[in-house]
C-alpha cells in the first residue's frame, strides 16, 4: 500500500475501500432477508398437510396414458385407486388398465414415494400399409456403354449381346401391398392409416403370371418393360449378310444381324437393333435402341427410335430419337439427334452437319484444311420430323375414318324394318365395321403421341443447348445455336459454345 507525503493515503484508494465496505455491508443485508424469507416459506410449508395426489399425461399419438403418482404429506390422505380410474373415465379415456393403476398406488402409499410414468390406459395401434415392390430379373435400363481394358483403352466392337430370355424364365416378382388396419387412441376414436400406393405388372406378349406375383417368359425373346407391361419381344438372328441370300428384313421384333447389311438391302424392326458388322449403303429403321459397328458410304440410312451406339459414322444420314454415342469419328455425314451426341475418338467430326437438341460434346471439329462442318444444338428436328408424318398419318387414317362411317350411315337404313339383310352382306358389314374400330383405336393412340410431341417441342425450349470440344475447333467450323451462327475464324482449345440470350449471339466459354 502506498502513502502520500504526508502519510496518508491517497484519495482515490480511500473511495475504493469505503465501496468495497458499503457493497459488503449491502450484501449482508440481501442476505439476511432471503434467509428470512426460506424460513418463513418452510414454516408455512411443513405447517399445511397435503393428500396424496396423481398428474395425468397424454402421449402426443393418444396411443398411452401416463399418470404420476404422489404420495400424502404426513397426515394427508392416500391416493385411491378408484378415485384415479373414476377420474380417467370421466374424462372419456378407455382401454384402462387397471392392475398397472393400483400397484403403483399400493407402492406409493406403502412406501411414501413418488411413481412416475405409470402407464395407465393404452390404446390400440394402427398397422401400417406394406407398400408393394416390383424385383425385375433383368436390366430394364438398356443403356450400355463402351467396354474398357484394366488399361482404360476402349474396345469399340464390345457393347455386350442384346439380353435374351428363354421359355420358363422367370422375370419378375410382384410383391404387392396391403392395406393397414386403422387403430383406436385411448378416448376410443379412430387412428386412420395411410393407403398403399397402387401397384400393377400386366403380362404382355410373351409373358404369363398364374397368381399375378411371379411372372415368366413363354417365348423365347428379349424382356421388354414399357409403363407397366412385361412383353417379350421375338428376337430375329441374321446368321451373316443381309443381301441377296436373305432380301431385305421386315421383322415386327428385334432384329441381331451377324454380319454386314450391304448395299441397296434394309432391316426394319419395330424392337431393337444390334449389327455386329458394318451398314454399308444399306437402309436400317428400328423403333427401338441401335448397336452397329460402323456406318459407310454416302447413300447409307440408319433411323433409330432411342439412342444408338456405333463405333463410327463415315457418309450417309443417321437420326437418333435420343442420344447418340460414337466411338472413333465422324467423317462426312449427316447426323440429327433428338438428345445429345458424344464423339468419344480423338478425330472428333470432320465434315458434314451435326444436329443435336442437348448437346454436342467431341474431341475435336473440323480439319487443318478448313474442311466444312457445322455443328448445331437447340433445334427439334427430330421431332417435328416425326410430328410431321405422324399427322399426314392421322390425316389418311381420319379419311378411312370418315368414308367407312359414310357407308354404313348409307348402307343400314337400306335394311331397315322388315327387309333382312343377306348374309354375305351382313359379313362385309361386320368386317368394315371392325376396321373401323381398329383404325379408330390407332387414331387415339397416335393422336395421344401427337400431343405429348408438342408438348416435348415446347419443354425443349427451357434446354440451355451447348456445343462442347475437348481438344481443338479448326477454322472453317460453323457453330449454329437457334438461329444464331458463329464462324471459327482461327484455332481455338478446350471450348463450350453457348448463346447468350441478352446479347443473341454466340459465345465462347471453358469446356463443360
Amino acid at each position: 500500500m502506498s502513502f502520500d507525503n504526508s502519510g496518508k493515503k491517497p484519495i482515490d484508494e480511500s473511495r475504493i475501500e469505503l465501496g468495497i465496505a458499503m457493497a459488503e455491508s449491502t450484501l449482508d443485508k440481501i442476505l439476511k432477508e432471503v434467509e428470512g424469507l426460506v424460513e418463513s416459506t418452510s414454516a408455512d410449508v411443513g405447517g399445511e398437510v397435503e393428500d396424496g395426489c396423481f398428474v395425468r399425461r397424454v402421449s402426443s399419438d393418444r396411443l398411452t396414458v401416463f399418470l404420476d403418482i404422489h404420495p400424502p404429506s404426513e397426515g394427508g390422505n392416500p391416493v385411491e385407486s378408484i378415485d384415479i380410474m373414476r377420474s380417467l373415465r370421466d374424462e372419456g379415456i378407455e382401454n384402462i388398465l387397471e392392475e398397472n393403476i393400483i400397484s403403483a398406488v399400493n407402492t406409493c402409499n406403502r412406501e411414501q414415494i413418488s411413481v412416475h410414468r405409470v402407464v395407465a390406459a393404452q390404446g390400440i395401434p394402427p398397422k401400417p400399409s406394406h407398400e408393394g415392390s416390383i424385383r425385375f430379373l433383368f436390366p430394364t435400363d438398356k443403356k450400355r456403354a463402351f467396354v474398357k481394358d484394366v488399361s482404360g483403352n476402349v474396345d469399340y466392337k464390345d457393347r455386350g449381346a442384346i439380353l435374351s430370355v428363354v421359355p420358363g424364365e422367370e422375370l419378375a416378382y410382384l410383391d404387392p401391398p396391403a392395406e393397414g388396419e386403422p387403430g383406436r387412441d385411448v378416448y376410443g376414436r379412430a387412428i386412420p392409416v395411410s393407403k398403399p400406393r397402387k401397384i400393377n405388372l400386366i403380362p404382355g406378349k410373351g409373358v404369363e403370371s398364374f397368381d399375378g406375383r411371379v411372372f415368366k417368359a413363354t417365348i423365347q425373346g428379349q424382356p421388354v418393360l414399357k409403363g407397366h407391361e412385361l412383353s417379350i419381344r421375338e428376337v430375329y438372328v441374321v446368321p451373316g449378310d443381309v443381301d441377296m441370300s436373305t432380301g431385305n428384313v421386315d421383322f415386327s421384333g428385334t432384329v441381331i444381324v451377324k454380319g454386314t447389311v450391304r448395299e441397296g438391302f434394309s432391316v426394319r424392326c419395330d424392337g431393337d437393333i444390334e449389327i455386329k458388322g458394318a451398314v454399308e449403303s444399306g437402309t436400317v429403321t428400328a423403333a427401338g435402341d441401335g448397336q452397329i459397328s460402323a456406318v459407310i458410304g454416302n447413300k447409307s440410312y440408319v433411323d433409330v427410335g432411342g439412342d444408338l451406339s456405333v463405333r463410327f459414322i463415315q457418309g450417309g444420314e443417321v437420326i437418333v430419337g435420343r442420344d447418340l454415342s460414337v466411338g472413333a469419328y465422324v467423317l462426312h455425314s449427316s447426323v440429327i439427334s433428338g438428345g445429345q451426341v458424344f464423339v468419344e475418338g480423338k478425330k472428333g467430326v470432320i465434315g458434314g452437319h451435326l444436329i443435336a437438341l442437348k448437346k454436342i460434346d467431341l474431341s475435336s471439329a473440323g480439319a487443318v484444311m478448313g474442311t466444312g462442318t457445322v455443328l448445331e444444338v437447340g433445334t427439334s428436328y427430330h421431332l417435328k420430323r416425326e410430328l410431321s408424318l405422324l399427322e399426314e398419318k392421322i390425316s389418311h387414317t381420319q379419311e378411312a375414318v370418315d368414308r367407312i362411317y359414310s357407308l354404313l350411315q348409307s348402307t343400314l337404313p337400306i335394311y331397315k324394318g322388315s327387309k333382312k339383310i343377306p348374309e354375305e352382306v351382313a359379313a362385309r358389314l361386320r368386317l368394315i365395321q371392325r376396321r373401323k374400330e381398329e383404325l379408330t383405336s390407332f387414331l387415339r393412340i397416335w393422336k395421344d403421341r401427337q400431343m405429348a410431341i408438342r408438348n416435348q417441342i415446347a419443354d425443349s425450349e427451357d434446354i440451355v443447348p451447348v456445343v462442347a470440344v475437348r481438344n481443338k475447333v479448326y477454322p472453317g467450323v460453323e457453330i449454329k445455336i437457334r438461329g444464331s451462327l458463329k464462324l471459327i475464324d482461327k484455332e481455338i482449345r478446350y471450348v463450350s459454345f453457348f448463346r447468350d440470350p441478352d446479347k443473341g449471339c454466340i459465345v465462347a466459354g471453358a469446356y463443360l
